[in-house]
């Protein structure tokens, strides 16, 4: 059997959510048979009685989705829609009753496949479903008898899903290979008083704690630690650090 996802909230199934789920279908069906003049209202009619009259289609195996009820009076409304007629003052016979009886049931099965009765794929209990009138230019025309859980994924289809991009991961070598490291060379360090430093002219010589020769130390930008030992050296007319 099935039912309703137990996790569904109150106000899943609001009139208006299902109205929004099935207009499109129900729109798409009523052009083709009732024409543009038709106005289709889908309403809940839990509050009434919904017991069709004893010569109502119903159009459901046991193992569709949906059902449709039509009552008498709907069954001529539904024919006078579609064939642009009234029969108000006409005198039916069985010939009659018999061709309203078979274009009704085409009308009805039709609606049916617009709203995609086979996608419930499970047999359905009476109380798991939930009635929707459709009322045609201010009358009632017919019942559906639709489950609970079928209008739970019509609904649910309207919800854009959630994307989501898994990250990409990579070798740490390959992540991290191309960003940028700033690299400090330090020749030496040497301590100078304030009077000194502002005393320092063009061509003054600055002595450091280590020679020349002992080659330069490399530090990664903002730290102390050396990570590699240099040599000054010279390409053309610009100096250069050998490692």
């Amino acid at each position: 059997m099935t039912v309703a996802r137990a996790w569904l909230p109150d106000n899943a199934l609001a009139l208006e959510r299902v109205r929004t789920a099935l207009d499109p279908a129900l729109a798409d069906w009523a052009a083709r048979w009732l024409g543009a003049a038709a106005r289709i209202l889908l309403d809940s009619v839990e509050t009434r009685d919904v017991t069709p009259d004893p010569g109502a289609v119903r159009i459901a195996g046991a193992d569709d989705g949906l059902a449709v009820l039509v009552s008498m009076p709907g069954k001529r409304l539904l024919f006078e829609a579609a064939c642009a007629v009234d029969l108000a003052a006409v005198a039916l016979g069985p010939n009659d009753h018999a061709l309203i009886e078979a274009m009704t049931r085409e009308i009805a099965e039709d609606l049916v496949a617009t709203l995609g009765a086979n996608e419930s794929g499970g047999k359905i209990a009476d109380d798991a479903c939930l009635p929707l009138g459709l009322t045609l230019n201010g009358r009632a025309v017919l019942t559906i008898e639709a489950p609970r859980s079928w209008l739970a994924g019509k609904v649910r289809a309207l919800v854009p899903p959630v994307r989501t991009r898994s990250p990409r991961l990579e070798r740490r070598r390959a992540a991290i290979g191309h960003s940028p490291v700033p690299i400090d060379a330090i020749l030496g360090c040497g301590a100078l008083n304030l009077a000194e430093l502002h005393s320092l002219a063009p061509g003054d010589v600055v002595l450091l704690d280590r020679a020349v020769a002992q080659g330069v130390a490399l530090v990664v930008g903002g730290s102390s630690r050396s990570i590699a030992q240099g040599a000054l050296g010279r390409d053309g007319v610009r100096p250069t650090i050998c490692l």
